[in-house]
Formats: structure tokens, sequence, C-alpha cells
């Protein structure tokens, strides 16, 4: 049996383990938006962590249609699963988007040129091309620190901030699952047991 205030500090800290290694199954949570009334879901890089906060992230091309989704219902669901920790989490919570304010400056200059890359292609996520493979700006140029190629990507370079609300806390056990929710209230969070 677990404890709730354990399960609680071990989830941000799975979270924390997946934000800080590229191999983790947590390192890419799916995220799903609402469009035009129905669930959109994708992968995204887990980017940012603030436990005390409550807050998680990603980074994003600013032409994507997540964003537009963003603007009608600010909200994000996340789920994450981990076979080998037999655990699944899904995450609820309020959508903030930041394109040219401090924190999209603090998580450009932790982007790297070749991760700077990606926001430099001609069209926007999304839109229809003859090409299956677009062409990317110069690695070599973006190493060099070319001031027009990096305006040009950082332009289309957003971050999106979610304050978590809810967490649904599910261990996979053969002898019986368990599930916790968990509600944020204020600064303080609720949890409870509830039904596999």
């Amino acid at each position: 049996m677990h404890d709730l205030s354990e399960i609680l500090a071990g989830t941000w800290t799975s979270l924390a383990d997946g934000l800080a290694h590229a191999r983790d199954p947590f390192h890419t949570p799916t995220v799903g938006t609402v469009r035009e009334g129905r669930p959109v879901v994708r992968t995204v890089v887990l980017r940012h962590l603030d436990a005390d906060e409550g807050v998680i992230g990603f980074n994003t091309d600013r032409r994507s249609p997540k964003l537009a989704d963003l603007e009608t219902t600010p909200e994000l669901a996340w789920h994450l699963y981990d076979r080998a920790r037999k655990l699944q989490l899904r995450l609820r919570g309020a959508a903030s988007v930041h394109i040219n304010d401090d924190v999209a400056d603090r998580a450009w200059d932790e982007v790297t040129p070749l991760g700077r890359r990606c926001y430099g292609q001609a069209l926007k996520p999304g839109a229809s091309s003859d090409d299956p493979q677009l062409p990317l700006p110069s690695l070599e140029d973006l190493e060099a620190g070319d001031p027009a190629l990096l305006a040009q990507c950082r332009e289309n370079f957003s971050v999106v901030r979610c304050r978590v609300t809810e967490i649904d806390w599910l261990y996979l056990e053969f002898r019986g699952h368990q599930r916790a929710r968990f509600t944020r209230v204020e600064s303080e969070w609720q949890g409870r047991w509830i039904a596999p």
C-alpha cells in the first residue's frame, strides 16, 4: 500500500526524471487540446518543471494549430506512461502561451542550435506540402550565430506552460491496481484514493 503524500512527491520526482533524461518515458508525454469540440493529441518534449508551483511545460512552433486550440480552450490534458514502473499519470491544467516575453526568452536561451533549426522551416506545422521533407536552416550558420537566421527561428518559437490542477495516478499491479487523484486547491494538494 502506498501513502498519498509519498505518491504525490514521487509523481513530481518522476516528472523531474523525465525532464532531465531524454531516454526516460516521461520525457515525451502526450498532450491533448480541444479543437472544434474534438480532442486532439500529440507527443511533446517535456521542457519545464516547477514542482513547487505545480507547473510543467513544453516548447512549440508559434504557428502550430495547438496554439489556436489554446486560445479557444486554454486547458491541457497530459498522459504519461512508464511500462517499467507500471505507472500511468494523467494531468490536467490551465495553459498559458509565451511568445515575446521573459519566459520565452529564457527558454530560447536553453535551446541548442540543432533544436533551433526546427523553428526555421518555411511552412507552418500542418500546412500542405508537395515535399515530404522540408528544408531546414543551415546548422552551421545557426552554430555560428547568424543574426538574421537566429531572428527568423526565434520569431516562430513559443513556450507553453501548464499549471497542473489535477493529477490522476494509476499503479498497475497484478494483485490489484491502485489509483489516486490529487486536486490542487489554491496552493495545496488534496489527495484521495479512487477505484482503478
